[in-house]
């Protein structure tokens, strides 16, 4: 009996020196990016990495980017929230160093290739990434610059779970307030309620 146990639990070890060695780099970027843990606040990410500036994504409301610049070939790096929870970060490169209109193609081809190597590099990385939910790509950005993204998919579908739960207990509150308001019972009093 104990000599079984200790078969489990040397293969149950051998399984998972397999597993971090096989998902190293993919393991630790479905956990966080650099300094930081997917589903972190806006203040940790702060902390962790300070000297950002803060702007509201004005096409989805709650939605709050924290981009923090930088000299050389990455001049930023975005952390996306969304609920005050981190999901998504955007290297945005400049290889060029010329600040070009026009698409900087080779240069995308080389991060990508890159990206393939370190996140791609057998089937099992990709079906890794999917039952995650979690998502690497590479786009072209505005003035030659290339785009990484990095999001967690699992926070991203969370935090919009939560924000329509909030959403529906404001509109609930703000319905029972107006429920409840002097205005309302003195319409609800008058001529107006007789006539509809």
């Amino acid at each position: 009996m104990e000599r079984s146990l200790m078969k489990s639990a040397v293969s149950l070890i051998t399984v998972f020196a397999i597993c971090s060695t096989a998902y190293g780099d993919i393991a630790k970027i479905v956990e966080g990016y650099g300094k930081t843990q997917w589903g972190q606040s806006l203040e940790t990410v702060q902390k962790a990495i300070p000297d950002g500036t803060v702007k509201q994504d004005n096409r989805q409301g709650n939605v709050m980017n924290y981009q923090v610049e930088s000299d050389g070939q990455i001049t930023a790096v975005r952390y996306t929230f969304l609920e005050d929870q981190l999901y998504g970060v955007r290297l945005i490169f400049d290889l060029t160093g010329r600040g070009d209109v026009r698409a900087d193609e080779e240069g995308w081809a080389i991060i990508n290739d890159l990206i393939n190597k370190k996140y791609f590099s057998n089937a099992e990385d990709k079906v890794f990434l999917d039952t995650k939910k979690f998502r690497i790509d590479v786009e072209y950005g505005d003035k030659g610059q290339v785009h990484v993204n990095y999001r967690s998919f699992a926070i991203y579908y969370k935090a919009q779970k939560e924000a329509k739960q909030r959403i529906r207990e404001e509109q609930i509150a703000t319905d029972q307030k107006r429920l409840e308001s002097e205005r309302y019972k003195n319409i609800e009093q008058s001529e107006v309620n007789d006539a509809l």
